[in-house]
């Protein structure tokens, strides 16, 4: 209990900042931003508060009981606190995103499509620089029959791979910082969809 304070802390503030922050939402609520940050879709202000706090608790438990059935799951003590420093900083990244979202419906000024770029940037440096220190499992890192059958194979394979990753996160901070100039370079239709904001990084590591 006591190493996963900071992550209990964090789901909580998010409730609670949810509840402070429904008596100033309006009827309804962006959820949906288009890569100029502006926002086009929207839903009520109750599920718009609620959706990353219900996300948040039920992706934790999800993270937190995945070792425990995985059949490998002697590995996990080996890569115990990379685990760790990952939920710790996936969550701290989908609590910021939820701050964000509150801010903007609340009324404060905040570039939306300059922060959720940033923030998937720096979700993905970070777990491309850890990935090497992952040892092979069935729930976490590059899957596949043969990085599952040799660990030389899952070895060679994650640090390529956090090459890749890393590069990826560059790329989205990169876009974060120059938004306003790179939205030139894209049409409406490409968009920052809040589902891939969470989805994304789950189904990568995950899937």
């Amino acid at each position: 209990m006591k190493k996963h304070l900071f992550i209990i802390i964090l789901i909580a503030c998010s409730y609670v900042l949810s509840l402070l922050a429904i008596p100033f939402l309006p009827d309804e609520v962006a959820i949906h931003w288009n890569v100029a940050g502006e926002a086009d879709g929207f839903t009520n202000k109750w599920w718009g508060a609620l959706l990353f706090p219900i996300f948040l608790t039920g992706i934790v438990s999800l993270i937190l009981f995945l070792p425990k059935v995985d059949p490998r799951k002697e590995n996990y003590e080996k890569f115990e606190k990379v685990y760790r420093i990952f939920l710790h900083v996936f969550v701290l990244f989908l609590f910021s995103i939820h701050v964000v979202t509150l801010a903007y419906n609340i009324g404060i000024p905040v570039q939306v499509d300059v922060v959720v770029p940033i923030g998937v940037g720096v979700l993905f440096i970070a777990l491309g620089n850890y990935m090497p220190k992952i040892k092979p499992n069935y729930f976490f890192g590059i899957r596949t029959p043969w990085t599952l059958e040799n660990e030389e194979v899952w070895q060679k394979n994650a640090s390529c791979r956090r090459k890749s990753v890393c590069y990826d996160g560059c790329i989205h901070y990169a876009y974060g910082i120059c938004n306003k100039c790179m939205a030139l370079y894209f049409s409406d239709d490409h968009c920052i969809w809040w589902h891939d904001v969470f989805v994304y990084p789950v189904v990568f590591i995950f899937a």
